[in-house]
């Protein structure tokens, strides 16, 4: 039977402490890098002609062309804390070419979502949320001119992180689509291929959540979704559409959006201590230091399926010319002994 590689002059209790700390520290709460993942900051209701309104700027978090000025809880514009970091106007003209129309009367495509009171519920109280719809109700009259998720978030470079987001369909069979992007792209063109696109670190397709009913305290009616994947950049795209909304009555509303650090990936070092790779990122050929002798390599995707299978290796090293760009897991094998660990085709 085949066994983890250990570290290799150290005693199994330092091993043992190391899960027990990572167990600690799975039980904690971990850091959210999404800013504004509650979609609760940055609601100041105001009073305008009499009448009591909501400032509806928690959604600029996930504009992709943030607004320079926000107005704060208290009613104070401030500097958006969004614009900084972030401002990706060439996609948003793309948009725009792509899905004005001739009309004179169309006044263009605004990808921000909306803002939303109909949120999921947390602890019982219902809580603000964003929703994607088609922009000019029916004009432009294009399909996919439904408004876009966007936010930039830097992460590490091969670093695998666990992203979460709830959301709610009025109808079915309108599905939302979930893009990591390693890149901030100027044109949607290349992503109906999914993960196979090369700017593309992780995509999920979520179909499970229509719910046509709003909720209540009692029924949360939102659904959560969550998977994980491997950053390849220094910094990823949070990219959601939902090509079908493309009404009103077909709005699709998510809350509570997330982006952790995976608490497993800690412990890679602790498998694979006794081998390294270089260099990593890598792009024709993966060179292998290790302490013990190597019988056979191979490399997965991060789906799973085996791409390369090496029963010798010459001088330590894997051709990996052949390999697209993107993430892989190359796990090696030592006699009874094995490990894994990730690397990055460049």
């Amino acid at each position: 039977m085949k066994k983890t590689l250990l570290f290799k002059n150290k005693t199994t209790w330092i091993l043992s402490a190391a899960l027990v700390t990572l167990c600690f520290n799975y039980g904690t709460s971990q850091t959210n890098l999404v800013l504004n993942g509650t979609c609760d900051d940055y609601i100041h209701t105001a009073s305008e002609n009499g009448n009591v309104k909501n400032v509806d700027d928690n959604a600029d978090a996930w504009d992709m062309t943030p607004n320079s000025t926000v107005i704060d809880n208290s009613g104070t514009t401030i500097s958006s804390p969004y614009r900084a970091l972030w401002n990706n106007s060439t996609l948003e003209q793309y948009l725009e070419d792509t899905y004005v129309t001739a009309d004179p009367e169309d006044d263009g495509v605004d990808e921000q979502p909306g803002s939303s009171s109909d949120g999921s519920y947390v602890n019982g109280s219902k809580t603000r949320g964003v929703k994607v719809y088609d922009d000019a109700n029916g004009k432009p009259a294009v399909s996919a001119s439904t408004r876009r998720l966007y936010q930039k978030v830097a992460v590490t470079p091969g670093t695998s992180y666990t992203f979460s987001i709830d959301s709610r369909s009025e109808a079915s069979g309108i599905p939302s689509e979930v893009f990591m992007l390693n890149e901030e792209i100027t044109t949607e063109a290349g992503l109906e291929n999914g993960a196979s696109d090369s700017r593309v670190d992780a995509y999920f397709e979520i179909t499970n959540d229509h719910n046509s009913s709003k909720g209540s305290a009692e029924n949360n009616t939102f659904t959560t979704n969550s998977f994980s994947f491997t950053a390849s950049g220094s910094f990823v795209v949070i990219y959601v559409r939902a090509l079908l909304s493309i009404s009103k009555s077909v709005e699709v509303f998510y809350d509570n959006i997330s982006l952790i650090e995976d608490p497993l990936a800690s412990t890679e070092d602790v498998f694979a201590s006794n081998f390294s790779l270089f260099p990593n990122p890598a792009n024709d050929v993966l060179n292998i230091s290790s302490d013990n002798n190597i019988d056979s390599a191979e490399i997965s995707d991060l789906t799973g399926k085996v791409v390369i299978s090496a029963s010798e290796l010459t001088q330590n090293s894997i051709d990996i010319s052949s390999l697209a760009k993107g993430v892989y897991i190359l796990r090696l094998v030592s006699g009874d002994v094995s490990g894994t660990t990730k690397f990055i085709k460049k």
